[in-house]
Parts: C-alpha cells; structure tokens; sequence
C-alpha cells in the first residue's frame, strides 16, 4: 500500500508491534493457539472456570459483548464473568457483558475524540487514512480508551500502557 510517506508494509508493522504471532501463546483449557497475539473467545469461560492458580482472575473488556457475540458467550459466560476477581469495562454504554463488571468505565464517543483508525485499515476493501477532531467536549467523566488504560497502567506502576517494554520503562522514569 501506498501512503504519501510510502509504502507500508503490515507484516513488518505486526512484526514490531508483536502481533505476527500464531501459538506463541495457548489457552489453559482447550490449549487452543493465539492468533496475532489473541486467543479465541470461545476459551474465555472455561479458562476463567478453570481451577488452580492459572485461571485467569481479571478482564478489561473494552467495547464489546462477548456474553451475545462471541462463540463462547452465553450462560456459561455470564457465570464465568461472576467468578471474576477484578472485571473492568471500558464503554459506551451498559450491555449482556458488563452487566457483570465491577466498574464500567465511560469512553468518549467518536464525536468527542481525535481519531486516526490506523489500525483497522488491514480489514478494509480499501485501505484509506483519516484523521477527525473532536466534535464536541467529552461529558461527564468520559476520556478516550487510550487514556483509560494509561491512567491504570501509571497508577499500577507499570509506566503507561504502551506495547513495548522500552515505551513503559521512559514513561516509568518520566520521559
């Protein structure tokens, strides 16, 4: 693909960024494979229900609703997410999933944030890059997604939430 700043090449993109991955990581359970860094919802429940130490005990679910939309959802979901130790939600708007969360935190809306959907341009027909301002202020406590999480990285101590480790150890020491 060609940009004004020239071509891009998205298997060097996946490759820096870590997500030109396939098993690197597998589900406790069913030992089912990542796939560009994310295992299949369909293992979720099971590996939440999973006994012993390895279960996994926290999720942020950001703008989705695995409970209705995912291969794994359903009841058996809804009462894996109860089971949860720590279950946060980053969305617009209360739905089947996040019902079940501890805190739901309110994301801005496409009108009330600057936006530049990179990442998704390797499932579009035709690849374009746009970029919008913010429309309007965001209301009440709302803040983008980006700032959600490296509000809670920071606060956890793990510099800001960034995908390489070089990003989070400059953050960490103020840079």
């Amino acid at each position: 693909w060609l940009f004004p700043w020239g071509p891009v090449d998205f298997a060097k993109f996946a490759a820096v960024a870590g997500l030109d991955t396939y098993g690197k990581v597998r589900s406790q359970v069913s030992n089912l494979p990542d796939v560009n860094g994310m295992l299949p919802s369909r293992a979720l429940a099971e590996d939440i229900m999973a006994p012993g130490g390895d279960r996994i005990r926290a999720l942020c679910s950001m703008g989705t609703n695995p409970v209705l939309s995912s291969a794994g959802g359903g009841d058996r979901l809804e009462a894996a997410l109860e089971q949860l130790d720590l279950h946060f939600s980053i969305d617009l708007y209360q739905n089947e999933t996040n019902q079940h969360a501890h805190y739901l935190l309110p994301a801005t809306t496409m009108y009330e944030r600057e936006d530049l959907p990179f990442m998704m341009m390797g499932n579009m027909l035709r690849p374009t890059v746009f970029a919008t301002k913010a429309v309007i202020p965001p209301r009440g406590q709302c803040r983008p997604e980006w700032r959600i999480l490296n509000q809670i990285a920071r606060a956890a101590g793990l510099g800001g939430a960034y995908s390489f480790a070089s990003l989070r150890w400059l953050a960490k020491i103020g840079i």
